[in-house]
């Protein structure tokens, strides 16, 4: 789906923050509050905005940076998958404090994604060891990416916040 210039501005106001009203929207974008309204009602009836969140400052917590840590198990993880998975369950019971989204992968290279935060280096290296004892001998390979948790407030001021909008656009 191919969403217009006008819509697509609201939609980036939207990601930056989800709290704003129609009125400031419209005066950071140049158009009427009345177009706003209606291109926010046509979005949401098209399913292109399904609700509205609230975005935690994971710096103001104290998380400097987050890994993606993709796994790829070998056949012996196959071969009981059940008990695997419940061993994986328990790991995750483990490092629940650091993990934010697991999911399975349907990609040739790698079966599963953790996507974690941490604090410090110490803190991702505890990780990692809690992963690999739990479930070294059923993981064929394992590999992380870090990626810099901005200040939240310095990310505004330096342009440096990132939408889905703006991600969607570089791989068109």
């Amino acid at each position: 789906m191919c969403v217009k210039e006008n819509p697509r501005r609201v939609l980036r106001e939207l990601a930056a923050n989800a709290r704003s009203s129609d009125n400031d929207i419209a005066r950071r974008v140049g158009l009427s509050q009345v177009t706003v309204s209606k291109i926010r009602n046509q979005l949401e009836s098209e399913g292109l905005i399904s609700g509205y969140t609230c975005l935690v400052d994971l710096h103001g917590l104290g998380y400097r940076f987050g890994s993606l840590i993709f796994i790829l198990w070998n056949a012996d993880y196959w071969r009981d998958h059940v008990a695997n998975e419940e061993r994986m369950f328990g790991c995750i019971e483990r490092i629940k404090d650091n993990l934010v989204f697991m999911s399975s992968l349907n990609s040739t290279k790698y079966d599963g994604l953790f996507i974690a935060v941490f604090k410090d280096f110490e803190e991702k290296r505890r990780v990692l060891n809690v992963i690999k004892t739990e479930l070294g001998d059923v993981i064929e390979n394992m590999m992380d990416l870090d990626i810099p948790i901005p200040d939240g407030a310095d990310s505004e001021a330096t342009g440096s916040t990132v939408t889905y909008l703006d991600i969607v656009e570089k791989i068109r």
